[in-house]
């Protein structure tokens, strides 16, 4: 019966006798054939349930022309699956190509994903656009079925995929990551962002993760405990590692393509999503995929252009917002109000705050939002005593936070310069790198040599 493994609720075990008895061994080997991965109990009871249309599907000349001689050929035909009947995890298993949605987006590590994916959010349309984010948490299978069911429960909204990391532990394996790329949504469009590779090397030797946990202040909190977010932590990192880490999650551009059968790729260049840039940018975005890019407000507009990296403070927002609770009590006064701040990067889903920066005297106000509801900045502005209270405790915090992103700014040393240096004094680590970019750049070079022409770096390298 091929390769393939067979999993009950149990664990692996053989076919079973009663179960094998019923479906032609025949037919079943035919479609094992076409299967890499285990498959569980579950599936092979739905494939004896539908082995005469599985089977005459891989019979036929369609699936013999388009899928027999590809790596995880569906063994369903696409075009007649009932998505919301199917469920997920045998979707998986029969290499079933994902619902389509309206585009793609993706990226390597470095070269500007995050803000990008902050911009894509703040597209819209009337139906309720949506953006499936696959997180490095999960793993293939548990990434396609995320994707699967959230396709399938928003298929009334435009919907899209974002994809930005490619490790192969992140997905279990490079059978798994293989297999999660090529049941990507067949056929549509994609958006990759791209960045003269030499700086996303520097970007990696000096740039850390965000906070995934929320983070709750009083009015008599010490806000020195948030030095451990955003002070540089001593990194003792070299480059090598960081540069052999960087080309396994950064440099992937035409494997990528090669997996996923996108029948067009809109490149987006770092510069692009430069301050100066960006508006232009996402309304070029939102008119070639039919969205539309929210510019007309000042606030959409700080959406766009507001420094996503301002020293670290984006790790301590990166997931949550740095909440402020200011209450009453907390300053001695015999009341039960409070009321709720919340500082962060400018952000969509606050749409029902109004951000209040304007009112404090705060050095990098473009980048940095105080968000209140309406009610709640009438409730503060009501009570005298709190509001002043609040309205100092907010003036110190910020001149703290600003103050803390130019130290982390400031002990930064590794320059562009010193990576090139790196590889004019390490043959082997330059001929290794590129190897890598010359595959991996083949396809950027052939349809969008103009963005390769501005990148000086990767140029100087290229010449060493």
């Amino acid at each position: 019966m091929n390769s393939v493994e067979i999993l009950s609720a149990g664990g692996g075990a053989n076919l079973e006798p009663s179960l094998a008895s019923t479906i032609s061994s025949l037919k079943l080997e035919k479609i094992c054939e076409f299967i890499t991965l285990t498959i569980s109990q579950e599936t092979l009871s739905f494939i004896n349930n539908n082995i005469d249309l599985i089977y005459s599907w891989i019979t036929s000349l369609e699936f013999e022309v388009k899928y027999k001689n590809t790596k995880f050929p569906p063994l369903m035909k696409p075009s007649v699956i009932d998505y919301k009947q199917l469920p997920a995890n045998i979707a998986w298993e029969l290499n079933i190509p994902l619902p389509k949605c309206r585009f793609i987006y993706a990226t390597g590590h470095g070269s500007g994903g995050t803000a990008m994916l902050h911009f894509l959010r703040a597209l819209y349309d009337e139906s309720g656009y949506f953006l499936n984010v696959s997180y490095s948490e999960s793993l293939a299978k548990d990434r396609y079925i995320y994707h699967y069911k959230n396709l399938v429960d928003n298929a009334d909204k435009t919907n899209a995929i974002a994809i930005l990391d490619y490790g192969l532990s992140k997905y279990g394996s490079r059978l798994d990551r293989d297999k999660f790329f090529a049941l990507l949504p067949r056929d549509v469009p994609l958006i990759m962002q791209v960045r003269d590779p030499i700086s996303v090397i520097k970007h990696g030797f000096h740039k850390s993760g965000g906070v995934g946990t929320r983070v709750t202040l009083g009015l008599n909190s010490d806000f020195n405990t948030l030095s451990s977010y955003i002070s540089w932590d001593g990194y003792t990192r070299e480059l090598v590692p960081v540069y052999d880490s960087f080309k396994i999650q950064s440099f992937i551009y035409h494997s990528l393509l090669k997996s996923i059968a996108s029948p067009c790729v809109y490149y987006v260049d770092f510069d692009d999503i430069a301050k100066e840039n960006v508006l232009k940018t996402m309304e070029n975005i939102a008119n070639a995929f039919s969205l539309y890019a929210p510019t007309k407000t000042e606030h959409c507009k700080k959406i766009f252009c507001a420094k996503m990296f301002r020293g670290a403070l984006h790790n301590l927002w990166h997931t949550y917002p740095l909440t402020l609770i200011a209450r009453a009590r907390d300053i001695g006064l015999d009341s039960d109000l409070e009321v709720q701040l919340y500082i962060s990067k400018p952000a969509t889903h606050f749409g029902g705050c109004l951000d209040i920066i304007s009112l404090f005297a705060c050095e990098f106000s473009d980048d940095i939002c105080v968000y209140i509801t309406e009610d709640s900045f009438g409730i503060l502005k009501s009570n005298e005593v709190l509001y002043k209270a609040t309205f100092d405790y907010v003036e110190r915090l910020l001149s703290f936070l600003c103050d803390k992103s130019k130290e982390y700014d400031s002990q930064i040393t590794l320059t562009i310069q010193d990576v090139l240096e790196y590889f004019r004094g390490n043959k082997g680590a330059r001929e290794n790198l590129k190897e890598i970019l010359d595959y991996e750049l083949a396809h950027i070079k052939k349809h969008r040599e103009d963005i390769v022409n501005n990148w000086q770096y990767y140029l100087e390298f290229d010449r060493i």
